[in-house]
């Protein structure tokens, strides 16, 4: 990988870094197709380390809730958290027995019309059984067509700024942690994939500080337009780089 297409990459995820850590989700979402045409070195193992970075940072100055609110819906997100794995090894095989860019499609067009009907007010009630649901497909979409937050982001876009950013910090590094393992377990993560994570991570930095700035003016108005925004925007990623 030459040093343009690194700096090209940091600054990519300087942009990535400073929504995510605004809105509290959308990293790999965003970045993650965009890196792929710079480098297929760039993903997946790169973006997977350079999200638990930015997912730690978000979860851990947010600030705290009482222990005894154990309704909360990251506390809920258990049952999401519980879906993951039956999601991924399903998509996995789904994967194995269809063309991976025709999937993505399916995925992607999936993704939209959801996003499409939360907008126009339909909306999931969050009970163990619609998360652990919830979980599932992102397991599934995650392997299928590489956005996997958006089911979690969506079920969770009524609720308020900081709040979301926990709900989300705490899937998304739990599901990050499932992906390294998982890539580690395949050998498509060695030192060279750390070296090159390490590279980005001035531009992680320099988003993060950023979105020390975006952040409140975020959380005065409702955080689901941006959420909508920000699925909407990766399912289009998606649905182009798998057709062009």
């Amino acid at each position: 990988m030459t040093a343009s297409q690194l700096v090209a990459a940091a600054v990519l995820m300087a942009f990535a870094a400073s929504v995510h850590g605004s809105v509290g989700f959308g990293a790999n979402l965003l970045a993650g197709p965009l890196l792929a045409t710079i480098s297929p070195d760039l993903v997946p193992a790169p973006i997977v380390i350079t999200g638990v970075v930015i997912n730690l940072v978000v979860m851990w100055r947010e600030p705290k809730v009482p222990d005894d609110e154990d309704r909360r819906p990251w506390y809920q997100l258990r049952w999401a958290l519980g879906g993951l794995v039956p999601g991924s090894i399903l998509g996995a095989l789904t994967v194995a027995a269809i063309p991976k860019d025709q999937l993505s499609v399916l995925v992607a067009v999936l993704v939209l019309v959801a996003t499409g009907l939360v907008a126009a007010g339909v909306s999931v009630v969050r009970t163990d059984g619609t998360l652990a649901a919830t979980g599932t497909a992102a397991g599934f979409m995650s392997a299928a067509g590489g956005i996997g937050g958006a089911p979690v982001a969506l079920v969770h876009a009524d609720i308020e700024g900081a709040e979301f950013r926990r709900t989300m910090s705490r899937f998304l590094s739990a599901s990050a942690a499932l992906s390294i393992v998982t890539l580690t377990a395949v050998g498509e993560l060695t030192m060279t994939e750390v070296g090159i994570a390490l590279a980005l991570m001035p531009g992680v930095a320099a988003g993060l500080v950023a979105s020390e700035w975006i952040r409140p003016r975020v959380d005065r108005g409702r955080v689901k337009p941006y959420v909508l925004a920000i699925i909407a925007a990766s399912a289009a990623l998606v649905l182009v780089r798998s057709v062009v």
